[in-house]
């Protein structure tokens, strides 16, 4: 999810008896099904004209069932610049991770649709602007 604050995402959280993460108003939630090994939590690059409007991008880095898979999430700028940065620091996040990875990301456009592909990611989903990439290990 994007655009959430801490407290809801834990109100969400706990309601639901899911695991989570948050950083700067993006949040991923899982059920036990997934186990979480590790938690990576940072900033896309922020924007020369916004620099306080600082968007989150998380990475968990877990097992569903025996199967490793990394669950990354964000949201990309509306700014064309500022979207260039966070585009180069998302592929290295991605191209970082060896094995099976599911992206949630907020903020593409038609075009960028395309942008993992040469990583393995390909479109499982999309909605208005949001899309969900996937790839399974040993596709690179």
């Amino acid at each position: 999810m994007h655009r959430i604050t801490a407290g809801d995402a834990l109100a969400l959280a706990t309601r639901f008896d899911l695991g989570w993460a948050y950083r700067g108003g993006e949040a991923l939630f899982w059920t036990a099904h997934f186990s979480a090994f590790a938690v990576h939590d940072t900033y896309l690059p922020a924007a020369a004209r916004w620099p306080f409007e600082r968007r989150g991008l998380i990475r968990i880095d877990g097992a569903y069932g025996q199967h490793p898979l990394a669950l990354v999430a964000t949201q990309l700028s509306n700014d064309r610049a500022a979207r260039i940065r966070e585009l180069r620091a998302l592929r290295a996040e991605l191209r970082a991770i060896a094995g099976s990875t599911m992206l949630f990301a907020g903020g593409m456009n038609g075009s960028e649709r395309i942008a993992f592909g040469d990583l393995g990611l390909r479109c499982i989903a999309s909605e208005s602007d949001c899309a969900i990439f996937g790839r399974e290990a040993n596709t690179f």
